[in-house]
């Protein structure tokens, strides 16, 4: 189990969670951002507390430490799903 941090949302809330990421996911974090797309392992969205034209949040839906942890299809997956994207922000 990861350690709990606490977090603060840019309206002062706080919330202790061992992954921000994960925390989402489960549900445990209400997320509010605005949906994009997903995929079977990814998720994107546009930060909802800063939202910048042009900046997509791609999340993997299980905890991951680092890109070198996909298994060959996530990295297919997240190819495609960043080519997509990008074709949609055009």
């Amino acid at each position: 189990m990861y350690r709990k941090r606490e977090i603060v949302r840019i309206k002062g809330n706080k919330r202790k969670v061992g992954c921000l990421g994960c925390a989402i996911q489960s549900g445990e974090v209400e997320s509010t951002s605005i949906f994009i797309d997903s995929t079977k392992f990814f998720v994107a969205n546009q930060d909802y507390e800063i939202p910048i034209p042009g900046f997509v949040i791609v999340a993997a839906k299980r905890h991951l430490q680092s890109v070198d942890e996909f298994t060959a299809e996530e990295r297919a997956d997240f190819i495609e799903f960043l080519t997509g994207l990008r074709k949609m922000m055009r």
